[in-house]
């Protein structure tokens, strides 16, 4: 049954991801173009090698595979912003993601909670990382950064954090779009696909980085709203300390 189920969802991704990557090529081919360059840098993508993507499963259920409406929203953009840039994608539950870390990009989706290869990457690469929240009520799930803390506010506001991060000098980069919610993954995977030529001429090869986004008005607007609050690169690499509570306004 997992097998059908992975099947079909990346089926859908397949279809979903074809049909934008036909209107994109459209739209560029009326406007000339655009270099592909920054993009491929950003990502550390190298066509025609496949780049993989790791995805958690739907946070109010047990069954393995069952993805969340926005995630599988989600894993269409990012399939179609890799095509675009020339290179293939397999499709993996975090349960079977390999053991190795730098061959190939690696892009991460979904929180801790819900994807385990997400976990040990903010464990080893990321360590002044944490989501939690208690386990009687998961949706009062904080983000913390270094010794700051941005609770999510329901309907209100959510944080996400899109990361570029290395495990070796020299290897593929791993690409985490951790959110409190999949709506949250979502927006962080359509800020990326926004801006990512704009992030490659801030951020060169080889440089990790780790941006915070706040996700506004989710409640009414969905992903469709997101904004960038801060780079916190620095605290996200470093060891944690004592949070203190900070929103928006902070």
């Amino acid at each position: 049954m997992q097998q059908v189920l992975i099947g079909l969802a990346c089926g859908v991704v397949a279809a979903g991801a074809a049909c934008l990557l036909h209107r994109h090529r459209c739209r560029t081919d009326r406007s000339g173009g655009a270099p592909l360059a920054l993009g491929r840098d950003l990502l550390g993508l190298c066509p025609p090698t496949a780049c993989r993507i790791v995805v958690g499963g739907h946070a109010a259920t047990s069954r393995r595979f069952n993805l969340h409406h926005a995630d599988l929203a989600a894993l269409v953009e990012l399939s179609v912003l890799v095509r675009r840039h020339g290179c293939g994608v397999r499709y993996l539950p975090h349960e079977r993601a390999p053991r190795d870390l730098g061959a190939v990009t690696e892009f991460c989706l979904g929180g801790p909670a819900v994807n385990g290869r997400t976990a040990e990457h903010l464990r080893w690469l990321l360590p002044g990382v944490r989501l939690d929240g208690p386990d009687e009520s998961p949706e009062e799930v904080t983000l913390r950064v270094g010794d700051r803390a941005w609770p999510r506010l329901p309907d209100v506001e959510e944080y996400a954090l899109l990361a570029r991060v290395y495990g070796t000098s020299g290897a593929a980069p791993v690409v985490l779009l951790c959110g409190q919610t999949a709506e949250a993954d979502h927006a962080a995977v359509r800020y990326l696909a926004d801006e990512h030529r704009r992030l490659a001429r801030r951020y060169p090869p080889g440089q990790p980085f780790c941006l915070l986004l706040r996700v506004v008005a989710p409640g009414a607007y969905g992903s469709g709203v997101v904004l960038p609050v801060g780079d916190v690169t620095a605290q996200a690499l470093a060891a944690p300390t004592t949070p203190t509570t900070a929103g928006s306004s902070g």
